[in-house]
Protein backbone atom coordinates (compact mmCIF):
# COMPACT_ATOMS: atom_id res chain seq x y z
CA UNK A 1 0.00 0.00 0.00
CA UNK A 2 1.52 3.43 -1.07
CA UNK A 3 1.72 6.14 1.40
CA UNK A 4 2.39 9.72 1.44
CA UNK A 5 2.53 11.79 4.23
CA UNK A 6 3.22 15.49 4.72
CA UNK A 7 1.98 17.96 7.03
CA UNK A 8 -0.28 20.86 5.53
CA UNK A 9 0.31 23.47 8.15
CA UNK A 10 2.98 23.21 11.05
CA UNK A 11 0.10 25.54 13.01
CA UNK A 12 -3.50 26.48 11.49
CA UNK A 13 -5.67 24.41 9.37
CA UNK A 14 -4.58 25.72 6.56
CA UNK A 15 -7.66 24.65 4.76
CA UNK A 16 -7.56 26.86 1.74
CA UNK A 17 -4.28 24.24 0.64
CA UNK A 18 -5.56 20.94 2.04
CA UNK A 19 -9.03 20.87 0.69
CA UNK A 20 -7.30 21.44 -2.85
CA UNK A 21 -7.06 17.47 -4.12
CA UNK A 22 -8.80 15.96 -1.01
CA UNK A 23 -11.17 14.13 -3.32
CA UNK A 24 -14.88 14.21 -4.25
CA UNK A 25 -16.31 14.21 -0.87
CA UNK A 26 -14.82 18.15 -0.49
CA UNK A 27 -16.80 19.29 -3.71
CA UNK A 28 -20.14 17.01 -2.72
CA UNK A 29 -20.25 18.95 0.62
CA UNK A 30 -21.14 21.81 -0.43
CA UNK A 31 -23.42 21.30 -3.27
CA UNK A 32 -27.04 19.77 -3.66
CA UNK A 33 -29.56 19.55 -0.93
CA UNK A 34 -28.34 16.14 0.52
CA UNK A 35 -25.35 18.02 1.14
CA UNK A 36 -26.99 21.24 2.64
CA UNK A 37 -28.67 19.00 4.81
CA UNK A 38 -25.68 17.06 6.37
CA UNK A 39 -23.78 20.44 6.56
CA UNK A 40 -27.04 21.99 8.64
CA UNK A 41 -26.72 18.81 10.84
CA UNK A 42 -23.43 19.00 11.33
CA UNK A 43 -23.49 22.75 12.13
CA UNK A 44 -25.28 21.45 15.36
CA UNK A 45 -22.44 20.59 16.82
CA UNK A 46 -23.68 16.60 17.71
CA UNK A 47 -25.06 13.66 17.19
CA UNK A 48 -27.99 14.83 15.45
CA UNK A 49 -25.00 14.64 12.87
CA UNK A 50 -22.64 12.65 15.14
CA UNK A 51 -23.07 12.69 18.91
CA UNK A 52 -21.28 14.66 21.38
CA UNK A 53 -21.05 17.25 18.76
CA UNK A 54 -18.60 15.37 16.32
CA UNK A 55 -19.45 14.19 13.00
CA UNK A 56 -16.24 15.77 12.21
CA UNK A 57 -16.02 17.13 14.96
CA UNK A 58 -14.24 14.53 18.07
CA UNK A 59 -15.11 15.99 21.46
CA UNK A 60 -11.66 16.95 23.57
CA UNK A 61 -11.40 19.43 26.46
CA UNK A 62 -8.08 20.58 26.39
CA UNK A 63 -6.57 23.42 28.08
CA UNK A 64 -2.57 23.60 28.21
CA UNK A 65 -2.19 20.22 27.62
CA UNK A 66 0.66 17.80 28.55
CA UNK A 67 0.25 16.53 24.67
CA UNK A 68 1.62 18.72 22.05
CA UNK A 69 -1.10 19.15 19.18
CA UNK A 70 2.06 16.80 16.43
CA UNK A 71 3.33 14.08 18.73
CA UNK A 72 6.97 14.96 19.17
CA UNK A 73 7.79 11.71 18.99
CA UNK A 74 5.60 9.03 17.36
CA UNK A 75 7.96 6.23 17.34
CA UNK A 76 7.93 3.78 14.56
CA UNK A 77 3.98 2.40 14.68
CA UNK A 78 2.92 -0.82 12.86
CA UNK A 79 -0.24 -2.05 12.50
CA UNK A 80 -1.59 -5.55 13.20
CA UNK A 81 0.14 -6.18 16.29
CA UNK A 82 -1.15 -9.40 18.78
CA UNK A 83 -4.47 -8.69 19.65
CA UNK A 84 -4.85 -5.93 17.48
CA UNK A 85 -8.75 -5.82 16.80
CA UNK A 86 -9.63 -5.36 12.90
CA UNK A 87 -12.98 -3.71 11.67
CA UNK A 88 -14.13 -4.14 8.72
CA UNK A 89 -16.93 -1.31 7.58
CA UNK A 90 -17.74 -0.37 3.88
CA UNK A 91 -14.99 1.34 2.62
CA UNK A 92 -12.46 1.31 5.25
CA UNK A 93 -10.80 -1.37 7.48
CA UNK A 94 -9.59 0.04 10.67
CA UNK A 95 -7.58 -1.90 13.27
CA UNK A 96 -7.62 -0.90 17.25
CA UNK A 97 -4.91 -1.69 19.78
CA UNK A 98 -6.04 -4.78 21.85
CA UNK A 99 -5.87 -2.64 25.04
CA UNK A 100 -8.44 -0.45 24.14
CA UNK A 101 -12.10 -0.94 25.84
CA UNK A 102 -14.46 -1.69 22.82
CA UNK A 103 -17.82 -0.17 23.64
CA UNK A 104 -21.04 -0.81 21.84
CA UNK A 105 -22.07 2.38 19.68
CA UNK A 106 -25.20 4.29 20.98
CA UNK A 107 -26.00 5.17 17.30
CA UNK A 108 -26.42 4.55 13.99
CA UNK A 109 -24.56 7.01 13.47
CA UNK A 110 -21.34 5.55 15.26
CA UNK A 111 -19.85 2.89 13.58
CA UNK A 112 -17.25 1.70 16.34
CA UNK A 113 -16.02 2.75 19.76
CA UNK A 114 -13.72 2.72 22.15
CA UNK A 115 -12.29 3.65 25.70
CA UNK A 116 -8.47 4.28 25.89
CA UNK A 117 -7.80 3.81 29.60
CA UNK A 118 -6.37 5.96 31.87
CA UNK A 119 -4.34 5.07 34.76
CA UNK A 120 -5.84 4.29 38.09
CA UNK A 121 -8.79 6.66 39.45
CA UNK A 122 -8.28 8.60 35.52
CA UNK A 123 -11.00 9.37 33.25
CA UNK A 124 -10.75 7.27 30.04
CA UNK A 125 -10.41 9.00 26.46
CA UNK A 126 -12.65 8.28 23.95
CA UNK A 127 -12.74 6.84 20.01
CA UNK A 128 -15.87 6.70 18.07
CA UNK A 129 -15.52 6.21 13.95
CA UNK A 130 -18.60 8.27 12.25
CA UNK A 131 -20.43 7.78 9.20
CA UNK A 132 -22.95 10.06 7.72
CA UNK A 133 -23.27 8.20 4.28
CA UNK A 134 -22.09 9.12 0.94
CA UNK A 135 -21.95 12.84 1.23
CA UNK A 136 -20.83 13.01 4.30
CA UNK A 137 -21.39 15.81 7.27
CA UNK A 138 -20.36 18.87 4.80
CA UNK A 139 -16.76 19.66 3.49
CA UNK A 140 -13.06 18.94 5.11
CA UNK A 141 -13.25 22.29 6.39
CA UNK A 142 -16.64 22.83 7.86
CA UNK A 143 -15.86 19.70 9.96
CA UNK A 144 -11.87 20.38 10.99
CA UNK A 145 -13.10 24.26 11.65
CA UNK A 146 -16.24 22.43 13.86
CA UNK A 147 -13.60 20.26 15.88
CA UNK A 148 -11.24 23.34 16.47
CA UNK A 149 -13.95 25.08 18.05
CA UNK A 150 -14.61 22.59 20.62
CA UNK A 151 -11.91 23.92 22.26
CA UNK A 152 -10.72 26.84 23.91
CA UNK A 153 -6.96 28.22 24.75
CA UNK A 154 -5.69 29.52 28.08
CA UNK A 155 -3.47 32.31 26.20
CA UNK A 156 -6.27 33.43 24.00
CA UNK A 157 -4.92 31.97 20.95
CA UNK A 158 -7.26 30.95 18.05
CA UNK A 159 -7.75 26.97 18.59
CA UNK A 160 -7.67 27.11 14.62
CA UNK A 161 -4.37 28.48 14.19
CA UNK A 162 -2.89 26.28 17.39
CA UNK A 163 -3.89 22.67 15.63
CA UNK A 164 -1.81 21.00 13.39
CA UNK A 165 -3.25 19.54 10.14
CA UNK A 166 -1.73 17.18 8.33
CA UNK A 167 -2.57 15.20 4.90
CA UNK A 168 -1.40 11.63 4.00
CA UNK A 169 -2.23 9.99 0.65
CA UNK A 170 -2.81 6.05 1.13
CA UNK A 171 -3.65 5.00 -2.59
CA UNK A 172 -6.11 7.38 -4.18
CA UNK A 173 -7.52 8.51 -0.85
CA UNK A 174 -6.58 11.59 1.60
CA UNK A 175 -6.74 10.74 5.29
CA UNK A 176 -6.95 14.15 6.97
CA UNK A 177 -5.29 14.36 10.83
CA UNK A 178 -6.05 17.37 13.23
CA UNK A 179 -4.27 17.35 16.37
CA UNK A 180 -5.04 20.11 19.47
CA UNK A 181 -4.89 20.69 22.94
CA UNK A 182 -6.67 22.64 25.58
CA UNK A 183 -9.52 23.18 27.27
CA UNK A 184 -12.65 21.07 26.17
CA UNK A 185 -15.62 22.99 25.62
CA UNK A 186 -18.05 20.93 23.76
CA UNK A 187 -22.06 20.78 24.47
CA UNK A 188 -22.61 17.95 27.12
CA UNK A 189 -25.36 16.64 24.83
CA UNK A 190 -27.03 18.03 21.51
CA UNK A 191 -28.66 21.20 22.17
CA UNK A 192 -28.43 21.08 25.59
CA UNK A 193 -26.02 24.36 25.57
CA UNK A 194 -24.60 22.63 29.04
CA UNK A 195 -20.68 22.26 27.98
CA UNK A 196 -17.93 20.63 29.07
CA UNK A 197 -15.08 22.73 30.86
CA UNK A 198 -12.06 20.34 30.49
CA UNK A 199 -8.70 21.67 30.99
CA UNK A 200 -5.74 20.08 29.58
CA UNK A 201 -7.50 17.67 27.16
CA UNK A 202 -6.52 17.11 23.56
CA UNK A 203 -7.87 15.73 20.41
CA UNK A 204 -6.93 13.87 17.12
CA UNK A 205 -9.42 13.72 14.85
CA UNK A 206 -9.05 12.14 11.50
CA UNK A 207 -11.06 12.38 8.45
CA UNK A 208 -10.68 9.12 6.19
CA UNK A 209 -12.05 9.48 2.18
CA UNK A 210 -12.97 6.61 0.61
CA UNK A 211 -15.37 4.91 -1.91
CA UNK A 212 -17.93 5.25 0.00
CA UNK A 213 -17.85 8.51 1.62
CA UNK A 214 -15.61 10.02 4.16
CA UNK A 215 -15.79 8.57 7.70
CA UNK A 216 -14.83 10.83 10.66
CA UNK A 217 -12.80 9.75 13.71
CA UNK A 218 -12.55 11.37 16.48
CA UNK A 219 -10.05 10.36 20.09
CA UNK A 220 -10.43 13.08 22.68
CA UNK A 221 -9.62 12.60 26.42
CA UNK A 222 -7.01 14.17 29.02
CA UNK A 223 -4.26 14.94 27.47
CA UNK A 224 -1.47 12.48 29.24
CA UNK A 225 -4.01 9.73 28.34
CA UNK A 226 -3.76 10.75 24.50
CA UNK A 227 0.02 10.83 24.99
CA UNK A 228 0.61 7.44 27.10
CA UNK A 229 -1.79 5.60 24.19
CA UNK A 230 0.47 8.23 21.46
CA UNK A 231 2.02 4.97 19.70
CA UNK A 232 -1.33 2.74 19.43
CA UNK A 233 -2.84 6.01 18.22
CA UNK A 234 -0.37 6.00 15.37
CA UNK A 235 -0.51 2.97 15.07
CA UNK A 236 -4.37 2.70 14.11
CA UNK A 237 -3.68 5.48 11.95
CA UNK A 238 -1.12 3.56 9.84
CA UNK A 239 -3.43 0.69 10.39
CA UNK A 240 -6.35 2.52 7.93
CA UNK A 241 -7.05 1.03 4.50
CA UNK A 242 -9.51 2.88 2.62
CA UNK A 243 -10.72 1.58 -0.77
Amino acid sequence: MSMHRRIVRAAGLGVGLLIAGCGPSDGDGGTGADARHAEALAARGDETTASNGEVASPHADGGTTSMPAQPADRGDPSPGGDGDRAIELPGLTITLAPSWRAIEPSSSMRKAEAALPAGEGGEDASLVVYYFGPKGAGTHEANLARWASQFVLPDGTDPADAATVEKIERGEHAIIVMRLAGTYIAETSPGSGQRHNKPDWALVGVIVETGEGPYYIKIVGPGDVLKAHANEIEAMIASLEPA
